[in-house]
């Protein structure tokens, strides 16, 4: 008759226990849901994907512009890979001491500008002037390096104050970026430069690119104000 207390009261403990890990696991997913519904952490997934769209625009169909449009050659559009590459590492070296005399929001503020300026750049070449497309190429290590190193340090920040999701809040991020702000990029970006050119194409990124930089500076702006 013990025996069978003791193996009562033993699948009612392990019961009890696995009701509480479920319980825990539950209330932990709401908490990152509500990290998620914060104006900032909001803010900070919007604009990851519409960068990451951006980005798309350019890194999937620049060579077809430079190519059909303007007459490049394959060494253009190598070298406008490299020059870009070349411009990230000393940026992503130095990443500490900008971080700390530009801040995330300064960080991400800067990447904008130089984005919609290269990609509205894009825009008034010509086939006489396609190699000044060099120096537009430069300002995405600016742009790239900038955008990830003020990423990596918000996402790390999100994973101390969610108490965890060490590996889940990077992945949300990355998917953001990669997979939802990349496929929008390159699906709409594909449609407009067929529908409507190249040209009209990078007006449009830049636009909303521009749009976001000015709702990146006035959020910011708002929140240092209202909430210090």
């Amino acid at each position: 008759a013990r025996d069978d207390v003791d193996d009562g009261v033993g699948g009612s403990s392990e019961e009890e226990q696995r009701q509480d890990i479920a319980s825990s696991r539950s209330s932990n997913i709401m908490d990152l849901v509500r990290l998620a519904m914060q104006p900032r952490v909001a803010g900070f997934m919007v604009e990851t994907v519409v960068m990451g769209a951006g980005m798309a625009t350019v890194e999937r169909l620049l060579f077809l512009y430079l190519v059909n449009d303007l007459g490049s050659t394959n060494l253009l559009c190598g070298l406008s890979v490299g020059i870009n590459v070349m411009i990230e590492i000393p940026i992503f070296w130095n990443a500490e001491r900008i971080m700390a005399l530009l801040g995330h929001d300064g960080m991400f503020a800067m990447s904008m500008i130089c984005f919609f300026t290269r990609v509205y750049g894009y825009t008034l070449l010509t086939p006489a002037t396609r190699w000044f497309v060099l120096p537009l190429e430069a300002t995405h290590g600016i742009t790239f390096a900038l955008f990830w190193v003020a990423s990596t340090d918000v996402t790390k920040a999100l994973i101390n104050q969610a108490g965890g999701w060490n590996t889940t809040i990077p992945m949300v991020v990355q998917t953001l970026y990669n997979s939802v702000g990349v496929g929008i990029g390159s699906i709409v970006g594909g449609w407009v430069m067929k529908e409507y050119g190249s040209r009209d194409m990078y007006r449009c990124v830049a636009a909303v690119v521009l749009s976001l930089f000015v709702f990146h500076v006035t959020a910011s702006a708002v929140s240092r104000i209202c909430f210090k």
